[in-house]
C-alpha cells in the first residue's frame, strides 16, 4: 500500500516538475521575443539577426545582372551578423523584392532582414511575405528574392 502512495506521489511530482520546466521554457521564449522587439524598435535590428538566424539566407535571383547587387547583400548580412549565402537563378516573376519566410516564428527575422536591405540598399524596396508551401520547412528559414 505504501508503495502505491509513493508512486502515486512521485508520478504527481514529476508531472508538476514538468509543467514548471515548459512554464519556465515558455517565458523565456517570450523574453527573447520581446527583446527581439525592442532590438528592432530600436533601430539595433544587426543584432536581432544573432538571436534567431540558425540557417542561412538564400538569395533568389532571375536575372543574371542581379547577381552582383546580390553579392554585395549576402556579403553586407554576413558583416552585420546574418549568415547568408550566395545566390541561386531561377525562372520566376515577381512585383516586388521579397524576403520570404515560412513560419510564423520567423516574421521578426525576415523583418530584421528587410529593415537592414532598405536602409543599406536604398534603389531596392524589400517586403516580409509569408509563403506557405506543401511542405514543413525548418525554424529559422528565410529567402531573398529579387524581382
Amino acid at each position: 500500500m505504501f508503495d502505491s502512495i509513493i508512486s502515486a506521489s512521485k508520478t504527481i511530482a514529476e508531472a508538476e516538475l514538468k509543467q514548471t520546466v515548459l512554464a519556465t521554457e515558455k517565458e523565456s521564449t517570450k523574453q527573447a521575443i520581446e527583446t527581439t522587439k525592442q532590438l528592432l524598435q530600436n533601430s539595433e535590428a544587426k543584432h536581432a539577426s544573432a538571436i534567431f538566424n540558425t540557417f542561412p539566407i538564400y538569395f533568389q535571383i532571375c536575372r543574371e545582372e542581379d547577381r552582383k547587387a546580390a553579392k554585395e547583400m549576402v556579403i553586407y548580412l554576413n558583416r552585420i551578423g546574418f549568415v547568408a549565402v550566395g545566390s541561386e537563378k531561377l525562372s520566376y516573376n515577381l512585383d516586388e523584392n521579397e524576403v520570404r519566410y515560412f513560419n510564423d516564428s520567423d516574421q521578426l527575422l525576415a523583418e530584421s532582414v528587410v529593415k537592414n536591405l532598405n536602409d543599406s540598399f536604398k534603389s531596392y524596396s524589400f517586403i516580409a511575405k509569408k509563403v506557405k508551401l506543401n511542405n514543413v520547412v525548418p525554424l529559422g528559414r528565410v529567402e531573398v528574392w529579387l524581382k
